[in-house]
Formats: structure tokens, C-alpha cells, sequence
């Protein structure tokens, strides 16, 4: 009975309705642009209130330095550079005194020189090292005995006498590999590099160089803390759960309103010193590190905490420094009317939505089900599964189309493997790559049958009767040959050509070819007697068995292509088939199947015989049976000719 053609529709119209019906009961475009407008004024609102903040703080911290900057581009000019001894660390003593009067904030002076040495000049912070003192010069000039540098420490009292002097030791600062010295000494101007604390005071800093004009291989440095800088950030909070910190491109915070107890905890520090802002106590600073690391640029973002949003704004921090400014805030704090509003549209939204689901999810029940149907039906063309059932219609024009894309690409799947061995095909598909013409040289093991009388035969049964006993006998002896892993070539007139190893390797190919044609055998003598048992004649078939090199490839023009094997191989065992009216055998193999079919079969040897094609003459055998099997005679060994060896 021929099924009704169902009424068709086109998807895009069925797509477009629907979301007609879905936006013409939410609350409409002007509705959602006002509070889509809104929530940008809001946004750009606080953005330049972040800027302007991120301004402030830049210039508080710039303020810090600027005499530094000053003093040292002066020195840095008019200087010049002694060698690297205590009369130098004593000059530096003498310029940080004058420069504290200005700047507080500075702990020290220093000097580098192009072989590594150092001359520092900084206050002395803890005055139990030395009662007394209140400054420490530390000269370090490099030791050609050790390879090392030679550290010499002399601290001095308010008025600059020498008050005690340490005994030299071996150290391995060497001020070359500082980044204030390689910075200044490629620079004309004053740089800053990143801030990093300091070993001898346990706060926050910077030094500031400048390469000497007189001798640009020498720099001087200023040593200025930023630990005001946690202050600057307090006092700049306009919002109670507003966040503000500065912090270095690695990830290591500088200044936050609670920078101090930070940075005297037991928080992992970084490579200058600092807390680690990935291992911060604080969710909302790590979460803040985390969406700059991921991006790197300056500019706003929103960065998830917990349950909530915050607005991010990144700014650059000092030049040089690579230290950026990071201003955080919850988005409901910046919201607010916008929220309120945000929210009344959500629920009459959601009104909405509860009315439409029925539309919606019938439309997409439409969609969906015939589209999973097509799905599993390609999924199963792709795995060689196709069964051929005829897909259901659909009442969606495109669908409709498509299903019956996919049959016909399933009925040309299935039929296309009729013609071409299904090895091929699955490489084919699974490979995704066209075949060419070439093959490869490789060991392989060639098996060709035939069947005895069978012109004899041919004579005696009409055409249609012919082609339904050949049919029915090639798909015995077929499925056998395939069941073993073996790849059908070709069916010549009675005779079936196949072969192992390819296309895919086979180590054990020798075997399977051998056990191949045992269970092929054994299922013609089963075939038979039902050919017996119908009144048609029995179709009786000889093998031949070979292995050795030959070459496997596709042969052929550019529109019509064969997998196939060609070579010596294939000669021989064609000539083995031949060769057993002569020894009166059914499958008979040459020395070299015996020999590499391992030890589960049974061989019986024949001798050697000559073998046209063949140079020399080959020892042949015959192919009896497994190891496991019983010994009992084969009820298709054929009537022999006179042997001739």
C-alpha cells in the first residue's frame, strides 16, 4: 500500500514563526533597548571614573620618584665615576644625606660598574647590626682568585666617620646581571624597572638608574621604597567593597590597602619578592591576577568572584615598571536602577517564555526528531551498518529532502560494497583520502580456486539455472575466504582470486589464508550435499596457495580504478591450482606457505614439480587439514591424472 504524501512546509518558515511568536510576547525592542541603554551609560560612567582614579594613583607614585629622577639624571650628567672603592661609597653616603632632605622615601645610593662591581651607599634600617651606625657602604669588586666577587662592608655614624669595618667575603652579586643596571646601561634616560623587596629592609621598592655620561658603562642607582603607596590605595577607596591594587606583570602585587600584612605573612612570594596574587587569601585579587593573565591588555573587563560580577578596569602603573593598576567594583553596585529594572523585565519575560514553551517545544520536537532519525542513519552508512529500511517522510520540506539523501546514499553505499571489497571501502572512508594509481611492494599470500568440469556443467544447465548455482556458490566460498581476512580480487568466470595482507596487515597472513580455504572446503562439501539432495550436479573446487612479494595497489584508468596484486606470486599460485589434476590434490600449496603457515596445519608433502612461469622447479604440497582436526579422508579429493614430476 503506497503511503499518502504528506503535507510539506519549509523549515525556514517554521523557524521564523516561531521566533516571532517568542519575541512578540516578551516585552518588545524599545523596552530592552532602554535598559540596554542604561546599562551602558552606567558602565561608561564608572569606566571614567576608573581612569581618572587610575590617573591619581599614577601620579602618586610618579611623585614618589620624581626627585629621585631628578637628583639621579643630575649625578648621572655632571658625576664622574671613580673606581669602585670605600672614597666612592663614602661620595654616595654624602649624596644620599643631601637627598633625604627631599625625598624620605629613598634607602639608598649605588654605583655598577661594567665588570660587575658595586659601591652601595643605603640607610641603615635595623641599628642592632651596628650600634651607632646609620649608614652601611658595601663595596664589591671581583675576585680573580675565585672567580667570585669580594664583599667589603664599612658602616658609618650620622656625621660619615667609620665607626667598624666587616672582613671581606666571597659573594655572587654580580650588578651586570641587575635589571636597573641593563635597563640604564641601553638607556639614555633615567628607567625603573619592576619594584621587588628588598633584601635589607622588608618593604616594597624600586631603583632608579641612570647611566653615567661620562663613562655610559657605569650606572647609578637610587634605591626609593613604595610602601606609602598601600596608603595612596586606602585613602583613594570610594566604595566599601571597591577593590584597588597594583601589581607587576608577573603576577606579584606591590601595593594594596592591606599590602603590609601581605607582604609580612607567609603568602608564596614571586621572583622580586612580592606575594603571589594567585595565592592570596583574597578570592577577588586572585580572580582579578587571573583575568589579566589571560589577556594582558589595558582596558575593562567583567571578572567573576564567587556569585558575583565585578567591572575590572586595567591601567598602566609607572613607566618601566610593568606595573599595572587594577580597579575592581561589584556590578550591583554600579547598576543599580538598571538592575531594578533588569529584574521586572526578567519576570515579565519569563511570563512570557512560559506561554511560548508549548509553541517552542513542539517546533523543536518537529525539528529534532526526524533530524536524530537522519543522524543514526548516517552514523550506521558510516559504520557499514546500513540495513536499507526506507527512512520515515517528514512533513518539513528540507528534511524530507534530506531523508531522502541519506537512502540514496545508503542504497549506492550498499551496492558500491557489492562491487568493491569492504576493506577498501572502510579504508576509504575512514582514511578520507582518494585513491590513486600505484601500489606498494609487500609479502602477501595468494589463493586461486576452480572449479572442476566446470565447462561439462555449464553445457548440461540452462543460463538462469547456471547463474543461481554459481551465485549460490560464490557466496559460500566468498564469505569463507572474507570470514578469514582475506580480500576478495576478483570471480574469474568459476574462479575466485583472493589474497592477505592488504590492505591491512595481517602478520599471521600465511595462517589465515590456509585456515581460509580449509573452512572454505568445508563448507563447499556441505553445499554439495544439498546440490545432492536437490538433483544438481556438485560443484567440486581445486585451490591453489602461494606466498611471497608481489605488488598490492589500485591499477587502472583515471576513471575506473582496482584494487588488485600483481607479480610472480600471483602466477604461481593461478599455476598450483592448475597443478592439482596432475597429483590427483584439492589444495595444493607451495614449500613456501608450509613453511611460514606455522605449526597448526597439516601438510602433505608432493615433491617438486615444474611450474610454468617458474625458473626452477618448486616443492609443492598438499593442505590436509588443522592440527586439531581427525584424519579422515576428504570426501572431495578428486580423481588424479598420472603424476608428472
Amino acid at each position: 500500500m503506497a503511503q499518502p504524501i504528506p503535507h510539506r512546509y519549509s523549515l525556514q518558515i517554521i523557524v521564523a514563526v516561531t521566533f516571532v511568536a517568542i519575541i512578540a510576547l516578551i516585552l518588545g525592542g524599545l523596552t530592552w533597548f532602554n535598559h540596554r541603554s542604561m546599562a551602558h551609560l552606567a558602565h561608561r560612567e564608572a569606566q571614567e571614573r576608573f581612569i581618572d582614579l587610575a590617573r591619581q594613583i599614577r601620579d602618586e607614585a610618579r611623585d614618589q620618584l620624581a626627585s629621585a629622577h631628578i637628583f639621579l639624571k643630575t649625578i648621572g650628567e655632571t658625576a664622574t665615576p671613580a673606581k669602585p672603592d670605600e672614597d666612592m661609597g663614602r661620595l654616595l653616603v654624602t649624596l644620599l644625606r643631601t637627598l633625604q632632605e627631599t625625598t624620605p622615601s629613598v634607602l639608598g645610593v649605588l654605583a655598577g660598574w661594567p665588570d660587575g662591581s658595586l659601591v652601595l651607599s643605603q640607610r641603615l634600617v635595623d641599628s642592632s647590626v651596628a650600634p651607632g651606625a646609620a649608614y652601611e657602604v658595601v663595596v664589591s669588586t671581583p675576585d680573580e682568585a675565585s672567580g667570585r666577587f669580594l664583599r667589603r662592608s664599612m658602616f658609618l655614624n650620622a656625621s660619615g666617620e667609620v665607626i667598624r669595618r666587616n672582613a671581606p667575603v666571597l659573594s655572587d652579586y654580580d650588578a651586570r646581571k641587575r635589571s636597573w643596571y641593563q635597563m640604564a646601561v641601553e638607556s639614555r634616560r633615567p628607567v625603573t624597572p619592576a619594584p621587588y623587596r628588598f633584601a635589607t629592609f622588608p618593604e616594597i621598592g624600586v631603583t632608579v638608574a641612570q647611566r653615567s655620561a661620562v663613562n655610559p658603562g657605569v650606572v647609578f642607582g637610587i634605591d626609593v621604597l613604595l610602601s606609602d603607596l598601600d596608603d595612596v590605595l586606602s585613602r583613594m577607596r570610594t566604595h566599601p567593597r571597591q577593590e584597588l591594587a597594583l601589581f607587576t606583570v608577573d603576577g606579584e602585587l606591590a601595593a594594596h590597602p592591606e599590602g603590609r600584612r601581605y607582604r609580612q605573612g607567609d603568602t608564596p612570594a614571586g621572583p622580586h619578592g612580592l606575594p603571589l596574587m594567585s595565592a592570596l587569601p583574597s578570592p577577588l585579587l586572585r580572580a582579578i591576577a587571573q583575568a589579566y593573565r589571560e589577556d594582558g591588555k589595558a582596558g575593562s573587563r567583567i571578572v567573576r568572584n564567587g556569585d558575583e560580577d565585578y567591572l575590572v578596569r586595567y591601567e598602566p602603573g609607572l613607566s618601566d615598571t610593568g606595573m599595572v593598576t587594577a580597579i575592581a567594583i561589584p556590578q550591583s553596585a554600579i547598576m543599580g536602577a538598571a538592575n531594578d529594572l533588569a529584574r521586572r523585565l526578567m519576570t515579565m519575560g519569563f511570563l512570557a517564555l512560559l506561554i511560548a514553551l508549548p509553541i517552542v517545544a513542539l517546533a523543536a520536537r518537529r525539528i529534532s526528531r526526524p533530524l536524530q532519525t537522519l543522524t543514526g542513519a548516517v552514523g550506521r552508512i558510516v559504520a557499514f551498518q546500513g540495513d536499507g529500511a526506507r527512512l520515515p517522510p517528514s512533513h518539513i520540506t528540507e528534511i524530507d529532502a534530506l531523508s531522502s539523501a541519506v537512502g540514496g546514499l545508503q542504497l549506492a553505499m550498499n551496492n558500491f560494497m557489492r562491487y568493491v571489497p569492504r576493506q577498501i571501502v572502510r579504508g576509504i572512508v575512514r582514511d578520507g583520502v582518494q585513491p590513486s594509481l600505484g601500489g606498494a611492494r609487500q609479502q602477501t599470500t595468494v589463493v586461486f580456486s576452480d572449479i572442476a568440469n566446470f565447462t561439462g556443467i555449464a553445457e548440461r544447465l540452462p543460463p538462469e539455472a547456471l547463474t543461481g548455482l554459481v551465485s549460490r556458490y560464490f557466496a559460500v566460498i566468498g564469505s569463507a575466504l572474507v570470514d578469514s581476512g582475506g580480500t576478495i580480487d576478483k570471480f574469474i568466470g568459476d574462479s575466485v582470486m583472493a589474497f592477505w595482507n592488504a590492505p591491512d596487515p595481517q602478520p599471521d597472513h600465511v595462517a589465515r589464508a590456509c585456515a581460509g580455504v580449509l573452512d572454505a572446503a568445508r563448507r563447499l562439501e556441505a553445499l554439495n550435499a544439498t546440490f545432492r539432495s536437490e538433483g544438481l550436479p556438485e560443484l567440486h573446487t581445486r585451490f591453489g596457495v602461494h606466498t611471497g612479494e608481489a605488488v598490492i595497489g589500485h591499477v587502472g584508468s583515471f576513471d575506473r580504478l582496482s584494487y588488485t596484486v600483481l607479480g610472480h606470486t600471483v602466477n604461481i599460485a593461478s599455476r598450483l591450482e592448475a597443478l592439482n589434476k596432475e597429483f590427483g590434490t584439492t589444495i595444493l600449496a607451495s614449500g613456501a606457505v608450509r613453511d611460514s603457515a606455522g605449526d597448526g596445519f597439516v601438510f602433505r608433502d608432493v615433491g617438486l614439480a615444474d611450474v610454468r612461469g617458474a625458473s626452477e622447479r618448486i616443492a609443492v604440497c598438499e593442505l590436509v587439514r588443522r592440527v586439531e582436526e581427525v584424519d579422515t579422508p576428504s570426501p572431495e579429493r578428486l580423481p588424479s591424472a598420472p603424476q608428472g614430476m
